[in-house]
């Protein structure tokens, strides 16, 4: 679809002297005119009047700030912010671009913990008891330490390095210091501490196996 204007150069005198001094007629014809614009056709006008196409100036130079500033405002209503939401780190450091993935990140796994609280955790809770109940399960005393068996730990997704050696002397700092552990560092890179350190010892023992051989 295309637009187009009809343009007349005429004033008010001059219509009152091409119609003999009056226009009215020429205006109220003016009001049930329509045109349609289709392909090959030829369009009359009235006399003076000229068709003019629509032609906007946009994008115009402001148009990218424009439109930026107004995804930023939609990252901020959906409490992503603007990197992330358009995956544009270009314009970002490394400190910038850490601080916006932690701002999602808690926002993120505010979701996470409704999700694992109000979902995840009861579910898994109901289809224990019932393979408690159906025999599958030897759990004694389950209701009595029903808290006790249905305790669980959800693990998602891990949220990744933006500069992994940075990062990981972090880890190594926080953990010699007591602020974190083991756990909760491979948690939030969506692994199992005690799935790691089982894989780390198959793999020393498999490499001491190995340089003994030769």
């Amino acid at each position: 679809m295309i637009a187009a204007f009809i343009e007349t150069p005429m004033d008010n005198e001059g219509l009152n002297e091409l119609f003999g001094g009056s226009s009215d007629e020429y205006l109220n014809a003016k009001k049930d005119w329509q045109v349609k614009l289709e392909g090959g056709s030829i369009i009359p006008i009235f006399p003076g009047d000229k068709v003019a196409p629509f032609t906007p100036s946009r994008p115009n130079s402001a148009y990218g700030a424009f439109v930026e500033n107004l995804l930023r405002h939609i990252g901020t209503g959906l409490n992503i912010p603007y990197e992330l939401l358009l995956k544009d780190f270009s314009k970002t450091n490394y400190s910038s671009a850490r601080s916006a993935l932690l701002e999602a990140w808690r926002y993120f796994n505010g979701h996470r913990q409704w999700l694992s609280d109000y979902w995840a955790t009861p579910v898994y809770e109901l289809w224990l008891e019932e393979a408690v109940n159906k025999g599958l399960v030897d759990a004694p005393d389950f209701y009595e330490n029903r808290y006790a068996y249905t305790r669980c730990k959800w693990i998602g997704p891990g949220r990744g390095w933006v500069d992994p050696v940075k990062e990981a002397q972090a880890c190594q700092i926080r953990m010699e210091i007591g602020l974190s552990t083991l756990e909760a560092e491979c948690a939030g890179q969506g692994l199992d501490w005690e799935e790691v350190l089982e894989q780390r010892a198959r793999e020393k023992e498999r490499m001491k196996k190995l340089f003994n051989e030769r």
